[in-house]
C-alpha cells in the first residue's frame, strides 16, 4: 500500500497542474481500490479455489415497489440509443422477477409462486448447455431445474404485520401469490392488498376456484416456519433487550446445581492451598515454580553427525567438555554444577559465552 501510494504522489507530482484537492483525490481513489491480503488468501485466490463454500445457494427476492434494478452495460446503452431503439422499459437487465413473470404457460408452473420458482429453478447462463433445460418466453433465456443440489435458501424483507400492514400484505402476496402482472396483485374492486389477501379468490389449474388467503398461506408454510412467533419474540428482544438472567428463569435448578459447583470447587482450592501453606517443602510461590516441557523429537544418528562435524574447533571442546561431566555425573560422579567459559572474538569485539 505504501508503494501504491507512493507512486500515486509521485505522479500527481509530475504532472505539476493537479490542485492539492486533485491529488489527494488520486490518494484516496488508490487508498479505497486497494487492499492487502495475507498469505492463505493470495493462495486461495491464484488457484481459483472458494474462499467460502455453502452446501446450500442462498437467493435474494426483492419486494416492494421500488425494486432495485440493474442497468444493461453502458457499450449497449449507447448501441441503442445510437439506433433509436433505447427506451425506459429495455435499459435495464432482466431480474428473477421479470423471469418469473415470463415462466412458460403450463400446469406446473402457473401455480408456482415466485419463491418456488426462485428456489428449485435457477438461471442457465449462455455458455451451458443442457437437454433438460426450460424456455422462457420473450426470450429471457432458460431456466433448469436445482437437480445436483437441494433448494435454495430464500432471503426476502420482512415487514411488521401492525406498524405497516399495507407493506406487509403487499410483500407476501408478491412472494407467496402465483401472478404474471402486477396488476393480479391488486385487482379493480380492491383498495387494499389487505382487501385482496382476505376477500380474494384466485383460479388455480384444477379450475376451481381457491381462496387467496389459502394460497398464500399453504405456499407460506412451505418455507417460514412459527413466522409470527419468531416475529414476536423478535420485537420483545428489541423492544425490552436480552434477559441476561433467561436461562435462570427456564432451567432454576440447572442454574443452582451449577452455582453449588462452582462454590464447591473454590471450597477445595481453598483448602488445597492451606495444606500447602503448612507444609514448607510444597510452599512454593507459583512465580518460583519452572515449567518443564518435554520434546518428543529425537535427532537420528546421522543428523547428529552431520552437525557435530560441522562444529569449529572451540564448538567442538565445549561440546567434549559437557559431554565428560554428564558421563560423570551418570556413573555418580562429577561436581553438582559445572560451568563452561568462553571468549569470542566477533568482528574486532570480545564476547563472553
Amino acid at each position: 500500500m505504501g508503494l501504491l501510494l507512493g507512486n500515486a504522489q509521485r505522479e500527481a507530482a509530475k504532472e505539476g497542474n493537479a490542485s492539492a484537492k486533485d491529488a489527494l483525490k488520486n490518494l484516496g481513489r488508490v487508498y479505497l481500490h486497494n487492499r492487502d491480503v495475507c498469505a492463505q488468501e493470495a493462495v486461495y485466490r491464484l488457484t481459483n479455489m472458494h474462499p467460502k463454500e455453502c452446501s446450500r445457494k442462498v437467493v435474494f427476492v426483492p419486494v416492494g415497489d421500488n425494486v432495485v434494478k440493474m442497468s444493461l452495460p453502458l457499450r449497449v446503452l449507447k448501441q441503442k440509443a445510437a439506433s433509436g431503439n433505447l427506451t425506459t422499459e429495455d435499459m435495464w437487465m432482466p431480474s428473477g422477477v421479470d423471469r418469473y413473470k415470463n415462466r412458460p404457460n403450463d400446469g406446473s408452473f402457473n401455480d408456482m409462486c415466485i419463491v418456488t420458482f426462485a428456489s428449485e429453478y435457477r438461471v442457465l447462463s449462455k455458455n451451458e448447455k443442457s437437454a433438460n433445460r426450460i424456455k422462457l418466453n420473450n426470450d429471457l433465456g432458460f431456466v433448469l431445474k436445482r437437480t445436483r443440489s437441494q433448494p435454495a435458501v430464500m432471503r426476502y424483507v420482512h415487514f411488521s404485520e401492525t406498524k405497516n400492514p399495507e407493506l406487509f400484505y403487499q410483500s407476501i402476496l408478491q412472494l407467496f401469490m402465483l401472478y404474471r402482472k402486477d396488476v393480479q396483485l391488486k385487482p379493480p374492486g380492491f383498495e387494499t392488498y389487505q382487501q385482496f389477501y382476505s376477500g380474494g379468490s384466485v383460479r388455480l389449474a384444477d379450475g376451481l376456484l381457491h381462496s387467496v388467503k389459502s394460497v398464500v398461506d399453504l405456499n407460506r408454510s412451505k418455507f417460514e416456519h412459527d413466522a409470527d412467533e419468531l416475529d414476536t419474540i423478535q420485537n420483545a428482544a428489541d423492544n425490552d433487550g436480552v434477559l441476561e438472567d433467561a436461562w435462570c428463569e427456564l432451567c432454576p435448578e440447572q442454574e443452582l446445581e451449577h452455582l453449588e459447583c462452582n462454590q464447591l470447587g473454590r471450597d477445595e482450592e481453598q483448602v488445597l492451598d492451606e495444606q500447602i501453606e503448612n507444609i514448607p517443602d510444597l510452599g512454593v510461590s507459583r512465580e518460583q515454580v519452572a515449567h518443564l516441557e518435554k520434546r518428543n523429537n529425537i535427532m537420528c544418528r546421522s543428523d547428529g553427525l552431520a552437525l557435530l562435524r560441522s562444529l569449529n574447533e572451540p564448538q567442538m571442546c565445549i561440546f567434549y567438555e559437557i559431554r565428560n561431566w554428564c558421563l560423570q555425573k551418570v556413573m555418580g560422579g562429577g561436581s553438582q554444577t559445572h560451568y563452561v567459559f568462553s571468549l569470542q572474538v566477533v568482528q574486532g569485539q570480545v564476547k563472553a559465552i
